[in-house]
């Protein structure tokens, strides 16, 4: 029966000696654009084979990095750090009239459902972003002494301003975790990247390298790696300021790029209707649990097998034998030998059955 295998197997390992070729200086390979290469690579973030390829060309990396580094210079970015009543009452006016706005936790861990949330980015123009610590030395007052998170609750529950995010389902557990829900949750950066293109990656640093041009700060930058790397809330809060800052700016920027790839590929039905609904179900579930009716679990269990007894008890009727009904082997000698269900599509001969 894999006769037809074997065979096809053995001609496929076999190395072919006889092939005809064509003139031997028509099939040396043409000069390297090593430009193209690089950028080819960067674009389909394959940045270990860019900085080999870069190697090979005899390309100074450090003039690379360097280059890089002046570029991100270039493009300058406005942050504030909200630890006054005054900045707290500019961020909240700011989010209030913003008209949407991308959102970014800080944490103490990667899992949500554990993290101790150290502070909120936030960003709703280019060029821009604010920070609200949580973890000042003396803890932040409103101007009438209000604590920031009752003056925040209100605009984070308001559905009629939109919120981006990178990965909403993380910033939401985190948030509601704090006391702090959030309605209105329009853009997930990465669930639209996944929908134009499954492939590539789609982390924020990616994003912002492949559709802003942006070399993002290294999270080990922050808090170093290892085993004594740092949680965020034992960095200090200038620093953070500065990559939180940067995250949510960089998110803020890719929801236009990516709303017109949505577009483009005929996604955004599927991606307002479907997946960014399906988001904020998955992080409630993931959040309150879900309820299994174990009892009727086991009767629908119980019924199904009885209707597929029944079924099985009908097909070995007509068939007019007992036979295996997994077995392909067995299924098409009773099938067109016996029952000649062939006739009925007006065919006289059928392949046989592997």
């Amino acid at each position: 029966a894999h006769g037809d295998t074997a065979r096809a197997a053995l001609e496929l390992v076999t190395l072919v000696t006889n092939m005809e070729l064509p003139d031997w200086e028509s099939m040396r390979p043409s000069e390297r654009s090593h430009d193209e290469l690089g950028q080819f690579c960067v674009d389909h973030s394959l940045e270990s084979m860019a900085r080999r390829f870069a190697e090979e060309a005899g390309v100074d990396s450090t003039s690379e990095e360097k280059e890089e580094e002046e570029q991100n210079n270039t493009y300058q970015r406005t942050d504030h750090l909200v630890d006054s009543p005054e900045t707290l009452q500019a961020l909240l006016d700011g989010l209030q009239s913003s008209g949407g706005f991308a959102i970014d936790t800080e944490t103490t861990t990667i899992d949500p459902l554990r993290a101790k949330l150290v502070g909120i980015s936030f960003s709703w123009k280019d060029g821009e972003a604010w920070y609200l610590p949580y973890n000042l030395p003396e803890p932040l007052v409103g101007p009438q002494g209000e604590d920031p998170s009752e003056l925040l609750r209100p605009i984070l529950a308001d559905a009629s301003i939109p919120k981006y995010a990178q990965n909403l389902k993380y910033d939401a557990h985190v948030l509601e975790r704090a006391g702090l829900p959030v309605s209105g949750w329009e853009f997930d950066t990465m669930i639209a990247h996944f929908l134009v293109d499954p492939i590539s990656p789609h982390n924020l640093d990616a994003l912002a390298l492949r559709y802003l041009g942006l070399q993002k700060i290294p999270t080990s930058d922050i808090i170093g790696k290892g085993k004594n790397a740092l949680t965020m809330d034992l960095v200090p809060i200038v620093d953070v300021a500065r990559y939180a800052c940067e995250d949510a700016e960089a998110t803020f920027r890719l929801v236009a790029p990516l709303r017109e790839q949505l577009k483009s590929a005929g996604a955004e039905k599927l991606f307002h209707e479907l997946e960014m609904p399906l988001a904020c179900i998955l992080q409630r579930m993931e959040a309150h649990g879900i309820r299994l009716d174990k009892d009727g679990l086991r009767e629908l269990g119980k019924n199904l097998s009885r209707r597929h007894s029944q079924l099985e008890d009908r097909i070995f009727e007509i068939a007019g034998e007992p036979f295996n009904l997994n077995s392909p082997k067995q299924l098409g000698p009773i099938l067109f030998e016996k029952l000649n269900i062939q006739e009925q599509a007006g065919k006289k001969k059928v392949k046989r059955t592997k």
